[in-house]
C-alpha cells in the first residue's frame, strides 16, 4: 500500500483546520505526491444564507463560494509554504458527507482526513458526525484527527481480529506513520460460553486449563499474522488481552500512551456489527488518539 493522494476535508474550524494541518505533516513525512484540501458548501448553509441575504439562490451560492475559495487558496499557499509541499484546493456544493466521497473517488484518494468535529456541532449531536458518515458510505482509508498535530505519529495501536479489514488497517498504519515509529498489534480475545462453565458443572482445574488454552490459541494466532504480514523488528510489539475488544482497546490505548489507532472498518462478524455497532464505530467514539478507520486496501488508491 502506497500513500499517493491525500484528501483534506475542512470547514474552517479549528479542529478541521488541525486535521488539515495533520494531512500536511504526512504528505511531507511519507513523500506523498498529492495533497487536495477540499470545503464542501453545505446545501442547508447556503440556504440560510440566501435568505438573510434576501438573495436569489444563484447569487448566494456565487457569493458562498468565492469566499470559501479565497479562504481555501490562503489556506493551501500557507501549507505549501511551511511544510514544503504541493498542495491545491478545491470547493463544491452539496451534501458534506457524500461530496467528500464522491470527490475522494473522482481523484482517487489513498486517504481521507477529517477533524472528528466540525463547526456545527449541535448539528452533529443531533444528526452525526460527518466522519461517522464518511466511514458509513466510503471504502478508502479515513483518518480521524482528534489532538494537535505537534508531533510525528510514534506509537500506533492497531486492534485486528485477523479479518481482511484489520490486514488494511495494518498496511495502512505502516505506510502512514513510518519505519521509525512503534506499532502494537493488540488481539483481544473472549471465551466462548466462559461464564456458563461453572453452571456446566465443571471443576476449575478445567476451566483453568480451558482458558489457558484459548490464551495460547490466540497468542498463537497473533504470532501467524505477525508473519504474515512481515511484522518483525524492534519496533513491533503484540499484546493478548482478554475481554470485550472496545474496552480492552481503551484500556490499551491508555496504557501505552497510544497517539494513533488504526483500526479496521468491519471485523469478522458483520452481522454483529450491524446491531450493536462496530468495533471501529466504538474506537472512534471513546479513544482520546487518532484513528485510522480502514475500509478495503487501495494500492495506489485504487480499488
Amino acid at each position: 500500500m502506497k500513500l499517493t493522494t491525500i484528501l483534506a476535508a475542512t470547514d474552517f474550524s479549528e479542529c478541521a483546520n488541525e486535521a488539515v494541518i495533520r494531512a500536511a505533516t504526512i504528505a511531507a513525512a511519507r513523500d506523498v505526491p498529492q495533497l487536495e484540501v477540499l470545503h464542501v458548501v453545505n446545501r442547508g448553509t447556503l440556504n440560510g444564507l440566501r435568505k438573510l441575504l434576501q438573495a436569489s439562490p444563484a447569487e448566494a451560492e456565487k457569493q458562498l463560494v468565492e469566499e470559501a475559495e479565497v479562504a481555501v487558496r490562503h489556506l493551501t499557499e500557507k501549507l505549501a509554504r511551511e511544510h514544503g509541499i504541493t498542495v491545491t484546493g478545491s470547493v463544491e456544493v452539496g451534501n458534506v458527507a457524500a461530496t467528500i466521497v464522491s470527490h475522494a473517488e473522482s481523484i482517487d484518494a489513498s486517504l481521507i482526513v477529517l477533524g472528528v468535529r466540525g463547526a456545527n456541532l449541535l448539528r452533529e449531536i443531533l444528526l452525526g458526525t460527518t466522519a461517522e458518515k464518511v466511514i458509513r458510505r466510503s471504502t478508502r482509508p479515513l483518518l480521524v484527527v482528534k489532538t494537535r498535530p505537534d508531533m510525528p505519529y510514534g506509537n500506533a495501536l492497531v486492534p485486528v481480529d485477523f479479518s481482511a479489514h484489520s490486514r488494511d488497517a495494518f498496511e495502512v498504519c505502516r505506510e502512514l506513520v513510518g519505519p521509525h515509529a512503534r506499532v502494537n498489534i493488540l488481539h483481544a480475545y473472549e471465551i466462548p460460553f466462559e461464564s456458563k462453565l461453572q453452571y456446566a458443572g465443571l471443576d476449575e482445574e478445567t476451566i483453568r486449563q480451558y482458558r489457558s488454552g484459548s490464551k495460547q490459541e490466540a497468542e498463537a494466532a497473533l504470532r501467524q499474522f505477525a508473519s504474515d504480514e512481515g511484522a518483525i523488528g524492534r519496533n513491533i510489539h503484540l499484546l493478548v488481552a482478554h475481554g470485550y475488544p472496545p474496552k480492552v482497546i481503551r484500556e490499551n490505548e491508555q496504557e501505552i500512551g497510544a497517539d494513533l489507532i488504526a483500526i479496521g472498518k468491519h471485523g469478522e462478524s458483520k452481522m454483529e456489527d450491524l446491531l450493536v455497532g462496530s468495533v471501529s464505530e466504538h474506537a472512534l467514539e471513546r479513544s482520546d488518539c487518532d484513528v485510522l478507520i480502514a475500509g478495503r486496501a487501495h494500492a495506489g488508491g485504487k480499488h
